[in-house]
């Protein structure tokens, strides 16, 4: 996996727990119930500014500005990322609804 860039890291050591799931910011790993999910590098990052930000909703502007610094890129990229987040992750924070309303704003 590739390393979360600066701008998403507040510190290499942290960690949040969401349910059954553990996200490790400094070693980029996801783990649900103990067991490793493979995520590509924009899924987590994209994982990473969703769970900082709840439980407010994030507008697509902030999370092109976190997960797409730099680059020009459509809300559909950003519903497409939020989506494929979902399905690749067999997570979603609860229920299949909860990751989709943390990017309401996005989706919306």
């Amino acid at each position: 996996m590739n390393p979360v860039p600066d701008h998403l890291l507040e510190t290499t050591a942290a960690a949040f727990i969401v349910g059954d799931l553990y996200l490790d910011v400094g070693q980029q790993r996801v783990t649900r119930a103990g067991s490793d999910i493979a995520l590509p590098n924009l899924s987590f990052q994209l994982l990473v500014a969703l769970v900082r930000a709840a439980p407010n909703v994030l507008s697509n502007e902030s999370l092109m500005t976190q997960v797409w610094p730099g680059l020009v890129v459509s809300p559909e990229t950003v519903n497409k990322r939020v989506n494929l987040l979902a399905r690749r992750s067999a997570m979603t924070l609860a229920s299949p609804g909860t990751l989709r309303a943390y990017a309401a704003g996005a989706i919306g």
